[in-house]
This record gives C-alpha cells, structure tokens and sequence, in this order.
C-alpha cells in the first residue's frame, strides 16, 4: 500500500488511460478523488471492476500506471530483457490455470518483482504464500474441489445503472422545483415524471396508470381520495425509496456471485481448518443467512420470489389464469343451459326453445317479448347457471371482499343463446386487480429494497475477499504442486544459490507425464549457503555437453531469482537469493543473424556494463554472434568489466570455456555439467548438476554416435561413421 502522503502527489488526470468520461466514472462511484486514487494505488481491482464499462484488463494498466508514477517501479524495472520477462510471463502461464477467476488470472501480473527498496513488500508476500501452501497441504482433495467449485462462480461485483422503463406507475408533482430535479436525474431514464397543476391533470393520470406516486407541495389534495391507487409521498423521499427496483436490481445482475460467496463463507465457517475460518472472520453467521433469505425471496431476474408474500401471489394467478378461466366458464355455462333445456318438461320441444331465444334475440326480437312463452322455473335455471358459474369463478381465482361483487354481470342474466362475456366488464375487473397487484408489487419491492440496501457494503467487502483468496488460494496450490519452498532473501548479499532445484518449465513436463526431472544444486556470488567447491565467486562460465542441461540451469537460475522478488516461494529445497535492482537474461540465437546482431548486442552489454546497480546477468553462448577465436576474447572482456562491479553476478553459457579462462584466468569460475555416455535408449549419461572449478567438454562425439547407433540407413551410418573418425583422431 501507498501512504495518503504519495496519494497526494497525484491526481487521476496524471494517470494514462483515465480520459474525462472514465475520470467522471471513478468520481462518481468513489465519492471523491482521493477515494478513487486510494482504491488505484491499493490496488483494489474488485472495487474498479464493478464500475461499469472498466474491466481487469484496463484495470491494472491503470494500478501499474499509478505504481510507476509514485514508486518509479513497473515490470521492466526490475526484469531489464525482453527474454527475462518472457521467463516471467512463462511462469504466470503455469500459475494461471490453478486460477479458477478471471480476476485472479489477471491480478496475477501485479505480483511482478520488485527492487531491494521493496524487500518488506516482498517479505509480506513470501508470509502470505507460505500460508497459502500450508493451507492446501492441511485440506483435503474434497475440501479443495468445494472451494474451486464455489470459486469458479465467483467475479467482481458489477454495478450497473437500472434502465428497465416502469410503465405502470407515474412520479406526479406539483412541485416545479421537485420536478426540475427529477427530470436531470438518472430516474427520469425509467419512470414517467411529469408536473401537474391542477386536479383535473391529476385525475387524468389516476385513470391512465395503474399505481401514482405524488411527490406533494399543496395541501389541497383532497380530490386524490378518487383515486386507491395513489400514494403520497413528502419531498424529501429518496430516489432510492421512488426505484426499489434499482436496489434489487444490484442483487440480481450479482445473484449467482453473491449465492456462491456466501454459501463459501458457510463452508468456511463449518470448516475445522482455522486458517479458513481465518478468511471470514469478520464475518457474523447470521449476516450470512439474512442476506441468503433476502436472496430466496427475489428471483434471478430482479422480481419478486413465489411464496414470499401469498396475497401476491393469489393477484398474480389471477391476471396469469383469469381470461383462460372466463373462456372455460363461458363454455360450461351454454353447455349447461343445454343440457338443462335439454332436459326440460315443457311441452315445446327444447331446440325450438333454443331457436326462439337465438330468433327474439336478434335485432327484430327481444328475449324479454318471449318472457311469456316460459315458465317462472326456467328463468329461474338461467339464473341458477349464471350465479353457479360466478361462483367457481370466485373459487376457482380466489376472489375476496370487493372482488366478488366486481363478478356481477359478468355474465349477462337476460335469456339469451349463446351466453357471451360483457367484454367491458372484464376488462374493468383485470384493471381493478391489476391495480391492486401493482400497488402491493409496489410496497413489497420497498420492503425487500430495505432490507437490501443496507447490506449491499458488505457483500461487495465479502466478494472482494473471496476474489483476493482465489489468488492466494491459487498461488497455495501451485506452490504444492511444484513443491515450491520460500527462500532466504536480503539486501546484503550478493548471488543467489540453491539445492535439489527443479526448472519450472521442467517439471511441468514432468508432472505431463513426459519424464522425470533431475534436481540440480547451484551457487553464485556471495551468498550465506555453502556449497562444496565454491569460494563466493561472483562470476562463473558453465559448460558441458550438449543437450546436457546448460541452458535449463540458466532458466532455473532466473526462475529462481524472478519468484524470489515477486515474494513467491521456488521450486528448491533450499534457497538463497539477494535482491537485485537489475535481471537480465539473453537467450541463445537461433537460426540466421543480421549482420548488425554482433554490434547491437555489445551495445546493449555496454548498458549493462556501464548500469551501477546490483544485477544478475544470464547470458546463453554469446560466442554464436561472431567467430569463436574471437568471441572467447569478447567474452571474457566483458566477463573482466563486469567482475569490476562488486554488486554484479553473472552465469555464461558457453562452450569456449576453457578459451575464456584463459583470457582472464582467476577472475572467474569455470563450471562444468559431464557427459560420460548413451545409456541402452542412447540417450546421454549427464551429471546435471554443475560440478565447480571444474571445465567440461562438449563431447559432440556423443551426439555422433548417437546419430551412428541410432540409424537404420547404411549411407548415413558411413557418414556418421567417419565423423567419429575425425572427432576421436
């Protein structure tokens, strides 16, 4: 972290990538520049993730911005080549899979190395991932696949702003200036707000919408008593008590990631493991099972759950089955009323009946003209059919009080055939119960918003922390894999030295099942780990057979050195390392050169050279850049001026050692890794690790006769042949 101090000398228009519109963004969100800039410079990637529109991504390009604008510090600082920083990269590449985020995967780059003057940062990191490993080591396989289950639906929470248009309620005032404020405000995205001077435009309104809300200034409201579907609110209501919906919005755009987060924090606190129980701490249990109950009663999309509240429940049937209720009622009546005259005892037969109703039904007749013609009883049965069917209807929707009496003449009572629905009746009632679902949808919403709202702070603090354990617990399960073990580090060495180490890009192999990786022991410079046949030298040229594993050496050596300053552990059974302000690493050329290579490369050796900061330098067969007589000479000047900075370590790989040493004699230490043969599949017989003082062939006549041994084809096998000839004479 980054003192307020150093907070202070910045602002977010200093900051490359934070343009007016995205600097508009943090402001908002933060409250104020100084929050944003602390959230930037702690690197609070869950916090700048949920701003919308800024991903992880971008994110971090602005953390590492700020970093390098306040410590002087980024990726190049430290990892000075191209072809070390690729190491760097390589490693993340093997680290990220045990990531089971986004957000971990990415966050994972801002562990990048760091210089001496950041050795505490880099003791605290060493502290965290040792516990990370531990952690691991102390679960189970069950236990681990839980957590990566409940990980893996893990994000950065998102906010998100609330634009769904609401159709069936109105924000009325007669407020100018409560009306000049709501319509510059994001509200006026999703409601309809408009201002009223009079009773009459207000009534148009209460008929026009199924719920009002009227922000009241006047008292002379006694005209909205017209209207049950009109509620008044003082001026001094919140926008977020006038939008429930942009409250509950945030639990359902975050539903499954907030399920996920706590349903782990559970298994944490149900876990006998303390350093789990540790992560949530400050955590309560039953803030855990109120914020899961207020998420069991809101769906995935933002509305309300079935069964919350049952009178809701019962007006939402009824507008989901009331018109496929009518249809079927309408059906059974006329069914009815045939069957039953049908049935009748009068002397007219019953389908004349039918036709005399359908004929003084029409426009020349009317059913009350054919009154006569009937008995008492059979208008009785028409009655009798119509007051049954309104009956199961009410059953059947669940009507209550007024609502039954909203059922008279639904169905018209005259003698008609066939009997049809009053369409405008129906409609009345669907308004009626509309309204009255709207209003209680309305004042539920409110209820659960409240009960959101004060909680949304601290599911944000609880995802963040589950986000950041993701990381650590990522780093825990690498570190146990590779059977990684933290190393001694401080400023006041110089080298780095370890034993039984193991090349990460190796033992990735290895663990791919495609052979068996070798520990090797190494040392370099002054370092407070004894190895036999070294004396602290801080120079040293390795060479050894081919395909012996001089270049591997030279991987795991900076392997090492970049693990160390990003405060990880590395892949040894022991280690030391200092901290050096400088790494570079030079790979070996392949195929052709510029004809420039050999020039620009010395000018870049000169860089190194003339840098007066502590440094290791890595260095594979420099001599393929130019002639051998010659490069041995270079070599060894460069090795000679390197040898003059007290706080520089080098490792050349080459197979002009014993030229080399001639060039500077004691200055430096010639190592060797030894091949003395093929085994029976003919690969090479190779002490892999290095053995000190001690200069090493080449042995390219081992590769020959592996060529020679190997070979079905006679031809080939007289060239190989006579190669070994001329190799041995």
């Amino acid at each position: 972290m980054i003192d307020s101090k150093s907070i202070s000398q910045i602002s977010l228009d200093d900051i490359p990538k934070i343009g007016p519109k995205l600097k508009q963004k943090l402001l908002s969100h933060f409250g104020s520049e100084e929050a944003a800039l602390r959230a930037i410079v702690n690197a609070d990637i869950a916090r700048l993730t949920s701003i919308p529109l800024l991903g992880s991504k971008l994110a971090m390009s602005i953390v590492m911005s700020a970093y390098d604008l306040l410590e002087g510090i980024r990726l190049e600082t430290v990892l000075v080549t191209e072809d070390i920083r690729k190491i760097y990269t390589q490693i993340l590449d093997l680290i990220r899979p045990y990531a089971n985020t986004s957000f971990s995967k990415h966050k994972m780059a801002l562990l990048f190395p760091l210089p001496p003057t950041h050795i505490d940062k880099i003791k605290e990191r060493q502290k965290t991932f040792l516990n990370a490993k531990e952690l691991i080591e102390e679960l189970g396989e069950e236990d681990i696949s839980r957590i990566c289950s409940f990980l893996s639906r893990m994000k950065p929470i998102e906010i998100q702003e609330y634009k769904t248009r609401i159709t069936d309620r109105v924000l009325l005032t007669d407020d100018k200036e409560t009306y000049e404020r709501l319509i510059t405000h994001e509200i006026n995205d999703v409601y309809n707000i408009s201002f009223v001077d009079s009773p009459q435009e207000s009534l148009d309104y209460i008929q026009t919408y199924d719920y009002i809300i009227y922000i009241a200034h006047k008292h002379e409201l006694d005209f909205l008593d017209k209207g049950s579907n009109v509620e008044i609110v003082s001026k001094s209501i919140s926008e977020d008590e006038l939008l429930p919906e942009k409250t509950l919005f945030f639990y359902s755009i975050n539903y499954d990631v907030i399920l996920a987060a706590f349903d782990l924090v559970e298994l944490f606190w149900s876990s006998s493991n303390d350093k789990l129980r540790e992560i949530v701490n400050q955590v309560e249990i039953q803030s855990t099972s109120t914020i899961k109950a207020i998420m069991k009663n809101i769906k995935p999309n933002g509305e309300i759950a079935d069964e919350y509240d049952p009178e809701l429940d019962r007006l939402r049937s009824i507008l989901r089955d009331f018109d496929g209720l009518v249809s079927d009622i309408e059906l059974w009546i006329n069914k009815e009323l045939v069957d039953k005259l049908s049935q009748s005892s009068l002397t007219i037969e019953g389908n004349e009946i039918l036709n005399l109703i359908k004929a003084f039904g029409s426009e020349t007749g009317s059913p009350q003209q054919f009154q006569h013609y009937l008995k008492d009883n059979i208008s009785d049965l028409m009655t009798d059919i119509i007051q049954e069917a309104e009956d199961k209807l009410c059953n059947q929707l669940n009507f209550k009080d007024e609502e039954v009496e909203w059922l008279d003449n639904l169905f018209p009572r005259e003698l008609m055939y066939p009997i049809e629905i009053n369409q405008k009746k129906r409609r009345q009632i669907i308004d009626n119960i509309r309204k009255k679902f709207v209003a209680r949808k309305y004042q539920l919403l409110k209820e659960l918003a409240n009960k959101g709202k004060i909680h949304i702070s601290f599911i944000q603090q609880i995802v963040e922390t589950l986000l950041d354990f993701d990381l650590f617990f990522a780093i825990g399960r690498f570190s146990k894999e590779y059977q990684l073990l933290s190393p001694t580090i401080d400023t006041i060495h110089t080298g780095i030295g370890f034993q039984k180490g193991v090349n990460l890009f190796l033992k990735n192999e290895e663990l791919e099942g495609k052979g068996r990786v070798i520990p090797i022991d190494y040392i370099i410079g002054n370092v407070p780990l004894a190895l036999e046949g070294t004396n602290q030298q801080r120079i040293a040229v390795l060479s050894g057979a081919n395909s012996g594993g001089k270049s591997c050496t030279l991987q795991l050596i900076g392997q090492i050195a970049i693990l160390a300053q990003m405060g990880l552990p590395v892949p040894t059974s022991a280690a030391f390392s200092s901290v050096f302000e400088e790494i570079y690493y030079f790979s070996k050329s392949v195929g052709i050169l510029s004809a420039g290579a050999f020039e620009s490369t010395l000018k870049r050796f000169a860089e190194v050279i003339l840098s007066p900061q502590s440094k290791l330098i890595l260095v594979d067969e420099f001599e393929s850049i130019t002639e051998p007589g010659a490069g041995a000479k270079v070599i060894g000047g460069i090795l000679e001026m390197l040898y003059k900075n007290e706080k520089c370590c080098a490792v050349f790989v080459s197979h002009l050692a014993g030229e080399i040493s001639q060039t500077i004699k004691d200055l430096i230490r010639i190592d060797g890794i030894e091949a003395s043969g093929l085994d029976e599949n003919l690969e090479l017989i190779v002490e892999r690790t290095p053995k000190f003082n001690h200069l090493a062939k080449s042995t390219p006549e081992l590769i020959v006769e592996k060529l020679y041994r190997s070979t079905d084809r006679d031809n080939e096998k007289e060239i190989y042949e006579d190669l070994l000839n001329i190799i041995k004479k």
